[in-house]
């Protein structure tokens, strides 16, 4: 009987304590959930407090997405004697398919200055400079360097024969960097604001890359340069010309023009049209001989055909001569 007792009273214990541990491994099953809940929700809250962080510092304007703007932007209020800083700037936003080969700083007297020397290895490859590229590295340089009033961009090549030989040449201020883009956007005084922040800075430099003026390469220039061919070159600031209603000309005159400019009775067959054309010389220098000439060319634009060459011709002195007095003539 007392053994019946105690075998029913350690089968009742071991139920309990099987329960009770039962409950234990409920219990630490509960906590383990309730423990993996927290640590992903904490993971949860770390992201996306790193994300706010982030986003809280791009909108404090403290980092941009794009590297090269937060380096320029490190470095505004250059002045424009720090050449060392000058040529940072520079070294990030030049055209690529120019080589810096030096910088000259006016600083000693008003208005302060900065000139650019780029080479280039041949000049007839540059016959159309991009003149988009050179109004955003202004911009950029205005923007940064708060004291320079005038930038002064030359380009020379192999044969260049020395500082005063460059082929190509542009000046900007900041009013006229204005005028170039032709938008309502870009003042002087937006210039002057556009680094009291990244946000804006940031803005600006995106404008100054989405802002595209019409390229120099027309067609009539690329057809001059088909003409006088790749080792020649226009002299600047050589050219005279005039406006000529066909419907006004002379017999004599037009025989003297088709004279000139081998025409071949091409323009005669114009009378009755009303059409313009327009008449240009220019002097022409081969770059590799250094040699000159004078060409002269009469066009006009035909609304459906484009860019009519009526004559063009290589000319002598004496020809040159009685162009030039033809033009004085009807240019009054």
């Amino acid at each position: 009987m007392l053994e019946k007792l105690f075998s029913t009273k350690m089968s009742a214990d071991k139920r309990k304590l099987q329960l009770r541990f039962s409950k234990i491994r409920s219990g630490n099953k509960k906590a383990a959930k309730i423990t993996a809940v927290v640590l992903f929700a904490a993971i949860i809250i770390s992201v996306i407090s790193a994300s706010v962080y982030v986003a809280v510092e791009r909108f404090e304007n403290k980092v941009s997405d794009n590297p090269k703007i937060n380096e320029l932007y490190a470095l505004k209020e250059t002045y424009i004697g720090d050449a060392p800083r000058v040529r940072n700037i520079l070294e990030l936003i030049y055209p690529g398919e120019y080589e810096i080969s030096g910088i000259e700083l006016k600083t000693d007297v008003k208005p302060y200055g900065l000139t650019v020397n780029f080479k280039v290895d041949d000049r007839a490859k540059f016959r159309f400079i991009d003149e988009n590229a050179l109004n955003r590295m202004s911009g950029i340089l205005f923007s940064l360097i708060k004291n320079v009033d005038e930038l002064r961009y030359l380009i020379y090549d192999s044969y260049s024969k020395g500082d005063d030989d460059t082929f190509y040449g542009a000046y900007y201020t900041r009013q006229n960097l204005c005028d170039r883009l032709k938008n309502n956007i870009v003042t002087p005084s937006y210039i002057a604001s556009a680094t009291k922040d990244l946000k804006t800075f940031e803005e600006y430099y995106n404008l100054l890359n989405a802002t595209s003026v019409a390229a120099n390469d027309s067609e009539f220039l690329k057809a001059v340069y088909e003409f006088i061919g790749e080792d020649c070159e226009i002299v600047v600031n050589s050219s005279i010309g005039v406006d000529i209603a066909v419907d006004n000309l002379t017999e004599s005159e037009v025989r003297m023009l088709e004279r000139i400019l081998r025409a071949n009775s091409k323009i005669g067959k114009y009378y009755g049209t009303g059409i313009y054309t327009h008449l240009i010389t220019y002097d022409i220098r081969d770059f590799k001989k250094d040699e000159y000439k004078k060409c002269a060319f009469l066009y006009h634009i035909h609304p459906d055909m484009g860019l009519v060459i009526v004559g063009e011709n290589f000319i002598t002195d004496s020809e040159f001569n009685e162009l030039k007095s033809f033009i004085v003539n009807k240019s009054f």
